[in-house]
């Protein structure tokens, strides 16, 4: 059984020839390759995970088995039981990929709340309102696996990823629109992003 070698080796791991950006590539890989790091490689980064099960369920049986029983060796995880090619290649991918971010991620919409009524705003209030303001995007990011991360910029969905920048954007929108409302209001927003800055991190939604 052909070993797969361990992520931080794979610095120039693409086939010859091989461009990560083109679907054609991606798929011929996946299809015909007999080399399980190739295919790991894919998979992980650049294919969308139907689409990778779609096609790893026309591999033969005993190849699919063979790749199976290899990650979950390097991985340390007991093989599952498949009934069929299309659950062993599920099963491979959802391996190769690793889990999906759990819940409904994050949102900001609480801030507008937060920051009313702003006559009643202090730094002294704002201190805890912007380590909550720093602290949640920052948190759901981490929890996005970098596979997810660099398959969604090759243009494939993750709805986890899109809905925190959809969030985001809306907040954003949200703030813009309140600011111009009340001047009040602004002056606490600011009081929010240098209590921000003063923690460490940068208003990163105002970039």
């Amino acid at each position: 059984m052909m070993a797969l070698t361990p992520l931080h080796q794979k610095l120039a791991w693409w086939p010859p020839g091989f461009n990560p950006l083109l679907f054609e590539d991606a798929e011929k890989v996946v299809r015909t390759s007999d080399h399980f790091n190739d295919v790991e490689a894919v998979c992980k980064f650049f294919l969308d995970p139907s689409i990778a099960e779609t096609i790893l369920g026309g591999r033969q049986k005993h190849w699919l088995n063979a790749f199976l029983k290899g990650l979950c060796r390097d991985k340390g995880i007991p093989v599952p039981r498949c009934d069929s090619l299309e659950s062993k290649a599920r099963e491979i991918v959802d391996i190769v990929r690793g889990p999906s971010p759990s819940g409904e991620g994050w949102n900001g919409f609480w801030v507008p709340l937060a920051l009313t009524p702003v006559t009643t705003v202090t730094t002294l209030d704002i201190t805890p309102i912007a380590a909550r303001f720093d602290a949640g995007p920052h948190s759901a990011l981490l929890k996005i696996p970098f596979s997810h991360l660099t398959s969604w910029l090759s243009g494939f969905r993750n709805r986890f990823i899109s809905n925190f920048f959809d969030n985001m954007f809306n907040l954003s929108s949200i703030l813009a629109q309140k600011v111009s409302e009340n001047n009040d209001f602004k002056d606490a927003l600011v009081l929010l992003l240098q209590a921000s800055l003063v923690s460490g991190k940068a208003p990163w939604l105002f970039h």
